[in-house]
């Protein structure tokens, strides 16, 4: 007899385990990996009504390089500029071949801020938001637009 109660209280430890497990799981926020991406990863991120493949700038040499003096951006791709803190991150032109959107987020995801058809003849102006942000998204040309993509909406980081 002690050796089934045994068995059964055995059989609920681990089953309140695999429980607790689930529960903790479904608890957390799945933007919350944007933390631990590395430079130059590439990620999918749900934004609008659309995902899209993104590589990840989380330095200062990737971030002042950005997407300049590349040739082109295909549809459905882009670059995720992930900042250490919260702060007024500003955004030009140089050396740009094709226009881009230009997405500031906040630390939640948020996007509080939206540039619209950024051409290269803009530089050397700057661009940024009034809000602060620690998160910018640069897309093809229209792509807000095209997406429905508005100021308050959530992005979604996956690996």
């Amino acid at each position: 007899m002690r050796e089934r109660i045994s068995t059964i209280l055995s059989f609920l430890l681990i089953a309140s385990i695999i429980v607790a497990g689930f529960i903790f799981h479904a608890s957390q926020d799945p933007t919350k990996t944007i933390d631990s991406l590395q430079d130059g990863q590439t990620v999918l991120v749900d934004i609008g009504s659309k995902v899209v493949k993104v590589q990840v700038s989380s330095t200062q040499a990737s971030s002042e390089r950005g997407l300049s003096n590349t040739a082109s951006l295909a549809t459905d791709t882009g670059m995720l500029f992930a900042f250490p803190r919260i702060g007024n991150y500003g955004f030009w032109m140089k050396d740009m071949n094709y226009p881009l959107d230009i997405i500031w987020l906040d630390s939640g995801y948020q996007i509080v801020h939206i540039e619209h058809d950024l051409t290269p003849d803009t530089y050397p102006k700057e661009f940024g938001s009034e809000v602060l942000s620690q998160y910018v998204v640069e897309l093809p040309a229209g792509f807000a637009a095209e997406n429905a993509v508005s100021l308050g909406d959530h992005i979604s980081i996956g690996q």
